[in-house]
């Protein structure tokens, strides 16, 4: 590991993450549908207002991704039909 001055990242070092911000996306039946996170190079990136807005917006984002997948699944089904 190659490190400079304490929260200074070294180019070529592969370490770019030092904070991190992460919630389920979902859980249907005991099982996690996903992970939403965030990540950045800046130590402590973001305030509580960030990450409550974060968790204000991440139930429509989850909506978001849901109905994606299920419309992806019903142009499959229609596509098999033709």
């Amino acid at each position: 590991m190659v490190l400079g001055s304490p929260g200074e990242i070294v180019p070529g070092s592969g370490l770019s993450t030092r904070s991190w911000f992460g919630w389920p996306r979902g859980v249907a039946g005991g099982v996690t549908l996903g992970l939403l996170q965030l990540h950045d190079s800046t130590v402590n990136a973001w305030s509580e207002a960030d990450r409550l807005a974060v968790l204000a917006f991440a139930p429509v984002v989850a909506a978001a991704v849901a109905n994606a997948r299920a419309f992806e699944r019903e142009v499959a089904q229609v596509l098999d039909q033709v």
